[in-house]
């Protein structure tokens, strides 16, 4: 993972450079209330369960696009610059250590944000810890984040772009392909279905990715973490939760990029 050379702790790197984004202008247009692009989704799920009067919870809610679609809400960051924004409850806090006791909310919802996080897992863990049984989760981060993307090297010319890197620009029209792409995802998901079936496993699958937290090239080149939807349906099932939004069996092999609704479990 590349960090300014003026800090490589991980933790600071990346509040350091969110700090920025969030006074800056690339990250604008996504936390602006009134054309955030998931602002129905997240809307559908406060109406669809009933949520409009339940203590509900964002994690990494940036500058706070949604906190008016409940009574009672608090948002969650790495990042404090983004306090001045809200008119509700907000906490500056690393996700895997989140301030609140064990089975405080009825909801969370978290948009973009777990394949910004170095340890998705530990993420997720504390979600369920802090969620009541029986409560809602929406989430929806970017799936598939590309490892190019965080070197840049969609959008770099090839004159200001290493030599490392010009095999895989020559061959992103084959590696962005949907069918090249499905050739790749497919039989893992089959081998992480198969593997969760018969062993139990409850260990989250994903990848490391080399997120950028010194230049902000596109969208997602400061991703740390490849996530899968189907895996992340595995984990949670594995601790006895139900997916609500999606289709179980051999259809849930074809998934593309949904936003999952979960119901955690007692366990």
């Amino acid at each position: 993972m590349k960090f300014p050379e003026s800090d490589r702790n991980p933790e600071n790197a990346a509040r350091d450079f969110y700090d920025r984004q969030y006074l800056g202008v690339e990250y604008s247009n996504r936390d602006q209330a009134e054309c955030h692009g998931m602002m129905p989704i997240v809307s559908d799920f406060v109406v669809g369960y009933q949520l409009k009067g339940r203590k509900v919870l964002e994690v990494g809610c940036g500058r706070g696009a949604f906190q008016d679609l409940v009574e009672d809400y608090t948002g969650t960051d790495l990042s404090s610059t983004v306090a001045k924004y809200f008119r509700k409850k907000f906490v500056a806090c690393d996700a895997t250590r989140m301030p609140f006791k064990d089975h405080t909310f009825d909801a969370i919802w978290s948009i973009w944000v777990l394949e910004h996080t170095p340890d998705p897992e530990a993420v997720l863990n504390e979600m369920r810890r802090v969620i009541r049984p029986g409560g809602y989760l929406l989430l929806r981060p970017a799936w598939h984040c590309r490892w190019w993307n965080c070197h840049g090297i969609n959008v770099r010319p090839w004159c200001k772009l290493p030599w490392r890197y010009w095999p895989a620009k020559l061959l992103l029209p084959l590696l962005e392909a949907r069918w090249f792409r499905g050739l790749m995802v497919i039989p893992r998901r089959i081998w992480l279905t198969a593997l969760t079936k018969f062993s139990g496993r409850s260990r989250l699958w994903w990848k490391k990715l080399p997120g950028d937290f010194a230049t902000f090239w596109c969208s997602d080149s400061d991703a740390v973490a490849y996530l899968d939807p189907v895996a992340v349906c595995l984990w949670f099932e594995s601790h006895g939760d139900r997916i609500l939004s999606v289709p179980s069996g051999w259809r849930r092999l074809f998934l593309g990029a949904p936003a999952l609704v979960i119901q955690r479990g007692d366990r």
